[in-house]
């Protein structure tokens, strides 16, 4: 069992950020940041994110054009510092538009809060913020 496997068993069930350098040539040494995301939240922690949800306004825009490397990247800093966001989506069908939500959700191991026409909530909590600037969730 390696160390990703080791630190994944330890902490099963809650979200996990590492960041990955030694032991993997391939990567030169580049630091990887590696999100494992196990998050259950129940119903009850869902309904008190998009309490706080209600009032935001979408932060992300994705249009015709679909999800860009720019776009992709500036969604990652959005999440990183908001934890919790919403993305519109204008695209075509519903179906182009989960395909779109579900991509941000598994891509950046984001949970999807509440979906409303084209309008995404989603929630991840940063690790690497201090304590009392988190997103506080009660227990569920």
């Amino acid at each position: 069992m390696n160390r990703i496997d080791q630190l994944f068993e330890e902490k099963s069930g809650e979200i996990l950020s590492v960041y990955l350098t030694a032991g993997y040539p391939e990567l030169n040494d580049t630091p990887v940041l590696l999100h494992f995301a196990p998050m259950n939240l129940s119903e009850a922690q869902k309904k008190y994110l998009r309490g706080l949800g209600h009032q935001l306004k979408p932060l992300i825009m994705v249009g015709d054009a679909g999800l860009s490397e720019s776009l992709l990247a500036e969604y990652e800093s959005t999440l990183d510092h908001h934890e919790l966001i919403k993305v519109r989506v204008r695209v075509g069908d519903r179906d182009a538009r989960d395909a779109i939500i579900r991509k941000l959700c598994d891509d950046s191991s984001a949970q999807l809060i509440q979906r409303i026409g084209n309008v995404a909530l989603l929630y991840r909590p940063n690790l690497k913020k201090k304590p009392e600037k988190r997103i506080r969730i009660p227990d569920g």
